[in-house]
């Protein structure tokens, strides 16, 4: 059954078993030059929601001895600082999943007031935080990547945003944004742009095809991944209701991206 911790745990070993350096964002970014040739793959999740279930997926990072990089929205910032305290004291990193462009609905100077306190908020409860993401906000008419045209991340400590600061021409990008692997019809924005990325070359209708793909050699040699925790769990009933509720919110989204 695909989605599941057992699932992602076999994943993890496939890599490892495959010589696979697995990173935490801001460990690439720091040592660019030493893994300019190496074979790695960034482990990245986004905290939507459910932060008990990121802890869960801790857990079994840590099992398996892999660090790797949480970011949480601000609401969990203020409501659940403890997860976020447990996940860094596992020595993951945590970072912000920021969406205050759109919810500013487009005012850049609300939104950047915005992204400075959360972020401090953030810092605040974990420490250093070096690297953050946006949050696709599918629904929005705003893309929050573009509060950077006018401001500057690193102008406030942060090292790099993937989406901005990777070259996706040599680094595959997967996500399972949708519950599937890269499927262009549920994604508006959990995607690289402003580049050809060779990360649309690799699409994958299972886990399994990618852990086969890693087997085989076939898989890229660097890539990112990202990871939405609430998706994977290894109980039915959770794992039932987030299948039946991402089923309904492909359909809105497959007419968002298409319209």
């Amino acid at each position: 059954m695909d989605f599941t911790l057992n699932t992602y745990r076999r994943l993890i070993r496939s890599f490892q078993q495959a010589g696979y350096h697995l990173l935490r964002c801001k460990d690439y970014f720091l040592n660019e030059e030493m893994y300019a040739s190496a074979r790695f793959v960034i482990l990245r999740h986004d905290v939507d929601k459910k932060p008990f279930s990121a802890y869960n997926m801790a857990i079994v990072e840590q099992q398996l001895g892999v660090e790797s990089s949480y970011y949480f929205r601000s609401k969990e910032i203020y409501k659940n600082p403890g997860v976020l305290i447990k996940i860094m004291e596992m020595g993951h990193e945590v970072g912000y999943h920021y969406q205050d462009l759109s919810a500013c609905r487009g005012n850049y100077e609300k939104a950047i007031g915005r992204f400075r306190s959360n972020l401090e908020a953030l810092r605040r409860v974990v420490g250093n935080v070096d690297t953050v993401t946006m949050d696709g906000s599918p629904l929005s008419r705003f893309d929050n990547r573009d509060l950077w045209n006018r401001y500057s991340y690193k102008d406030l400590g942060i090292i790099a945003e993937p989406y901005l600061d990777l070259d996706f021409e040599r680094i595959a990008y997967l996500t399972d944004t949708g519950r599937s692997w890269n499927r262009r019809e549920y994604n508006r924005r959990d995607k690289p742009f402003g580049s050809q990325s060779t990360a649309l070359l690799f699409s994958y209708r299972s886990t399994a095809e990618i852990i086969k793909a890693i087997e085989n050699q076939n898989f890229p040699q660097q890539a990112m991944i990202t990871m939405h925790s609430q998706r994977w769990s290894n109980s039915s009933p959770q794992w039932l209701l987030e299948l039946l509720m991402q089923s309904m919110k492909n359909q809105i989204k497959r007419v968002v991206v298409n319209r």
